[in-house]
């Protein structure tokens, strides 16, 4: 279950010789917590903390928030 955010941006940068004009495609994915933690921990990291990126206070194993930090730890080596 993934979910998608598309934008496209055009930046206009003052340069020496004028003006230099450039467009950007951003992709967004979002991924369920569930998979992001299974991913994570089969490269070796184990999570420490997950957080509100708005409040930064600690959220529950299925948050309803848009945007989480997670602060996690390289705990093992994969030769």
């Amino acid at each position: 279950d993934i979910s998608a955010l598309a934008q496209d941006y055009t930046l206009v940068l003052r340069s020496d010789n004028g003006f230099n004009r450039y467009a950007e495609h951003h992709v967004l994915r979002g991924y369920p917590l569930r998979t992001i933690h299974s991913l994570m921990e089969r490269s070796g990291f184990a999570i420490r903390h997950i957080v509100d990126t708005k409040t930064l206070q600690p959220i529950e194993e299925s948050p309803t928030v848009s945007r989480i930090l997670i602060a996690a730890e390289k705990v093992q080596n994969f030769a």
